[in-house]
């Protein structure tokens, strides 16, 4: 490990995990931008984000989980276990908050005035759903890290590729966590940081890896951390996101957003030859 604080590779690979987070930043700003007001852009940004993470999460991460435990002679339930498994944490986590009802989501539209909430209870679950999807967001950014930081060590030729698709998709996912806090928090700058915070976790993953799980990360834990994490952020979209995004009466701008997020997510991941 000395030769490589030496030769530069962990500030190398630690720079690659930056520009990740960094990508997060970008795309919650984004959604400041003028002309983002009113229901029907938060019905179609949200329903965008659900798409993203939808074709994310099914076309991507889990797949390729289970592709990767079965080149490594693991058996494939092990990655589609992990995948129920963090649905099933979710789902625990979802009841442990006190004062979450999914029919509160399809009235909360009701009390929109002038694009913005106007209601507090709405406020309160819009914020509810925007940190709740930073952390799940922050869950799948954390082990990405480290994959990103381990597989920077070992060869840039895979780590520059690995980080550019990361930044495709963490653009729309830094949109996705932006909307509900902004309309939730009323603060741009709030938004701003919870999304950026959620990014820093690839940092945190990094630097985790670095310090503590080097010698223990190995391929299938990465397989099977993904898998979960694919889980996580699949329960997130049909509890939290879609619910939300029906809750402004635009079904029609739902429904775009989310095509529109899985044929971007689609477009991005084919031309960077990183889907399946």
């Amino acid at each position: 490990m000395t030769a490589v604080f030496l030769d530069g590779t962990v500030v190398t690979a630690l720079s690659l995990t930056l520009l990740t987070a960094i990508a997060t930043g970008i795309g919650s700003l984004l959604a400041f931008l003028p002309g983002t007001g009113g229901r029907r852009f938060v019905s179609a940004a949200l329903g965008l984000s659900s798409g993203v993470m939808v074709y994310v999460s099914l076309v991507d991460i889990l797949p390729e989980s289970i592709e990767k435990c079965a080149y490594l002679h693991t058996p494939a339930i092990w990655a589609i276990a992990a995948f129920f498994l963090g649905m099933a944490l979710m789902a625990l986590l979802d009841v442990a908050l006190p004062g979450h009802s999914m029919h509160a989501h399809y009235d909360s539209g009701r009390a929109m005035t002038g694009g913005k909430p106007a209601d507090p209870g709405l406020r309160d679950r819009l914020r509810r759903t925007g940190i709740v999807l930073a952390a799940t967001i922050a869950v799948h950014n954390f082990p990405e890290g480290m994959a990103t930081f381990v597989s920077a060590l070992e060869s840039l030729e895979v780590a520059v590729p690995l980080t550019v698709a990361i930044c495709i998709h963490n653009i729309p996912m830094g949109m996705a966590m932006s909307t509900p806090l902004y309309y939730g928090t009323c603060s741009r700058r709030k938004a701003f940081l919870w999304s950026m915070c959620s990014g820093m976790a690839a940092v945190a993953g990094a630097v985790f890896a670095l310090l503590f799980l080097l010698p223990w990360w190995t391929p299938q834990v990465e397989a099977l951390c993904m898998a979960a994490v694919a889980g996580v952020m699949l329960y997130i979209v049909f509890d939290e996101l879609l619910p939300e995004a029906e809750a402004y009466g635009r079904h029609g701008f739902v429904m775009g957003g989310l095509v529109a997020g899985l044929a971007v997510m689609s477009l991005c991941l084919t031309l960077m030859g990183h889907g399946h």
